[in-house]
């Protein structure tokens, strides 16, 4: 089949199969009350006609198979009888229904608006539609033009079509194909189109066959019976299903699917959504013109083409019953809206704090989302899309662990509590520019909050940010600290560099092959070279690497000295493996919360048997403008957590500006 179904590709997932079947198992001992997974108020109203086509099957046929499928589905008449449910249907509008839909939003619930007729700018549409999560529609077309119109960021066109009518009586027999003459064509439709059929009748009465209408109007051949016109209709031989395409394209299949799941060979006109499920010469005809009408109609003379027609017609329509309609309306009701746990720390006082309008603006646009206090903060639970904390009044290193953890901001926060998130939005621009001067290059400025725009900024890869941050900060400082010294000075004095010699010394061996990342100067990568091991190091300060080739060449050391970033180590040396790998006070110069990826990539750079050695000092990064957190115990305790194996040792620094490191090792 040639179908442009949308809505079977996408809310079929594997759970709502699993969920089907489970349901079935359960059989008589089946008890709604106990096991509904969402609910839907389909809400009518007190002024709508039960006989309407669309209020039967978008509406009132949709609340039995909706919670044989475990939704609480009901018919509901009064605004005051739907506080209780999550999710509302709704199929008219008025400036009251418009007033509800305000204050739905800001409750939370979702909106879905059962659309059948493609109609703008009546009163109080536009105000509905644009409040609504999902205009529902009976058409792809129907869709496509009125998401057009839509001006609403939350707003979305979602097609599910019209179930097929099927009788009162279950046991009622579809069509049986006669092989017996004349042939009975029949028409069944409420509406405007039933003059199309009537111009037919002299066309095919020519041939040999007769016409019945059965429509609500006068000039019907039989009177529309919501009782009796699918038996009749099963009667006949050939339905035919013309329309008015180019006035009407955004129609629903429902004429045609209706005559199918009753075994009905069929014709129709080329609508959009009839071509959506007859696939010409296969189940039924496609026919525009007077001659393509009456060709088909002549082909259908063939009996066993009827037989086909009605065998096949039979499986397409099992597409359009009311259980398999619930079936899509439950994948659209189990949808995953975007999840938001809203982590409020703005005091409530007088008025309402800007952390309560932020959570009126999520639900308001139709964010799932559930608020916490920043008592909350060490259990918070996982399954969110984003963890919004609304200022940083609390220990920031006491958060659970869940991502993406976001900081929103009106203030000027402290540092330390800058490296504890994956994004920072501030309302200030000068300090949102301030932070990312100082390397926070996850810090976004926004004036008026908007979560769409925050979402965007958690999938952006920040990575080349940071290594290009990094390289213009450390090509600045080369010159400090005690870079570019004669590495021999550095081999025999200082506390900080001799401790680190030792280290490396310890867990190395001669002939085996050391990498060390971020090399700088080279002091150590020398060292160790002159004492026997193979060493290879990367660095990207182009004068730090300079001044290594040529203290190697006069020490008469070879080192594989390579340009690049902590980020790129696996790639730069994808052609080796070594038995140590060195990153000495590095990580404090990378993001905390990506610290455990980093130390993958050094991993995949490692032997059999091979160790990680790492050194960090105890400095606050409001004392080192390159570094990006302030490593203490509670935080390397966080970072190994993991890694139950690793060995961590203190050692302090006498007569030294930072007071010692710890050192890190571990074997994989």
């Amino acid at each position: 089949m040639k179908m442009a179904l949308n809505w079977n590709e996408q809310f079929r997932p594997e759970k709502l199969v699993a969920l089907k079947e489970a349901l079935s198992s359960i059989g008589n001992s089946y008890s709604p009350c106990q096991i509904w997974i969402e609910d839907l108020a389909i809400f009518m109203g007190y002024n709508y006609c039960p006989t309407h086509p669309s209020v039967r099957l978008c509406r009132l046929n949709l609340r039995k198979p909706l919670r044989d499928l475990g939704v609480r589905a009901d018919i509901i008449y009064r605004y005051e009888d739907l506080e209780p449910y999550n999710n509302i249907l709704i199929s008219h509008f008025d400036d009251t229904l418009a007033e509800y839909c305000e204050r739905w939003r800001k409750q939370g619930k979702r909106i879905f608006f059962s659309h059948t007729e493609h109609l703008w700018g009546l009163p109080s549409q536009v105000k509905v539609f644009n409040l609504c999560d999902y205009i529902v529609c009976c058409s792809n077309t129907l869709a496509e033009l009125t998401q057009t119109n839509l001006t609403s960021k939350f707003t979305k066109c979602h097609f599910i079509p019209d179930m097929a009518e099927r009788p009162k009586d279950p046991n009622s027999s579809p069509h049986q194909p006669q092989n017996e003459r004349p042939l009975r064509c029949v028409y069944v439709g409420m509406g405007g189109n039933s003059y199309l059929a009537h111009d037919m009748r002299p066309m095919i009465e020519s041939l040999g066959m007769t016409l019945t209408v059965i429509t609500e109007w006068d000039n019907a051949d039989i009177k529309w019976d919501q009782d009796t016109y699918l038996d009749i209709m099963t009667e006949h031989d050939i339905a035919l299903c013309p329309q008015r395409v180019r006035e009407q394209p955004a129609k629903s299949h429902v004429k045609v699917s209706t005559a199918m799941s009753r075994g009905m060979p069929v014709i129709a006109s080329p609508s959009p959504a009839y071509k959506e499920i007859i696939e010409h010469g296969e189940n039924g005809f496609i026919a525009d013109t007077p001659e393509e009408w009456r060709d088909c109609l002549i082909k259908l003379q063939d009996f066993q083409l009827r037989k086909r027609f009605s065998q096949n017609a039979l499986k397409t329509a099992q597409t359009f019953t009311p259980h398999a309609i619930a079936f899509y309306w439950l994948g659209l009701l189990t949808k995953k809206y975007p999840s938001v746990a809203l982590i409020n720390n703005t005091l409530r006082q007088k008025y309402l704090s800007y952390g309560d309008n932020i959570l009126d603006e999520l639900r308001f646009n139709g964010y799932t989302t559930e608020e916490f206090r920043y008592q909350d903060v060490d259990r918070l639970p996982k399954g969110f899309d984003a963890y919004l904390f609304i200022e940083d009044r609390y220990d920031p290193a006491t958060i659970a662990d869940v991502s993406p953890k976001i900081l929103y901001t009106r203030e000027d926060p402290d540092l330390n509590t800058l490296p504890h998130f994956d994004l920072i939005v501030s309302q200030d621009p000068n300090v949102a520019n301030k932070l990312r001067n100082r390397g926070f290059v996850n810090v976004f400025h926004q004036s008026q909050f908007g979560m769409e725009q925050i979402f965007d900024w958690t999938s952006e890869d920040l990575l080349d940010l940071r290594k290009k941050h990094n390289q213009e900060l450390h090509s600045k400082h080369i010159d400090q600290f005690h870079h570019l010294q004669q590495p021999e000075n550095r081999w025999t004095s200082g506390a900080r560099d001799i401790k680190h010699i030792e280290f490396a010394m310890e867990h190395t061996e001669i002939g085996s092959h050391v990498l060390d990342i971020g090399s700088a100067d080279g002091w150590l990568s020398l060292y160790l070279a002159k004492q026997g091991r193979n060493v290879s190091a990367i660095d990207f300060v182009e004068r730090g690497m300079n001044w290594t080739r040529e203290h190697a060449k006069r020490l008469n050391v070879d080192i594989d000295l390579r340009f690049g970033f902590a980020e790129d180590v696996a790639n730069a040396f994808r052609d080796k493996t070594f038995n140590t790998i060195m990153a000495f006070e590095i990580l404090e110069h990378l993001d905390y919360l990506r610290v455990p990826w980093y130390l993958m990539q050094f991993e995949k750079l490692l032997r059999p048997g091979g160790k990680i050695l790492i050194s960090l000092p105890k400095q606050d990064l409001r004392d080192n403008p390159e570094h990006l957190w302030s490593p203490n115990e509670a935080l390397i305790a966080k970072i190994f957590k993991k890694i139950p194996h690793a060995k961590i040792k203190w050692i302090p620094f006498d007569n030294y500006d930072v007071p010692g490191d710890w050192f890190i090792s571990y074997e994989i």
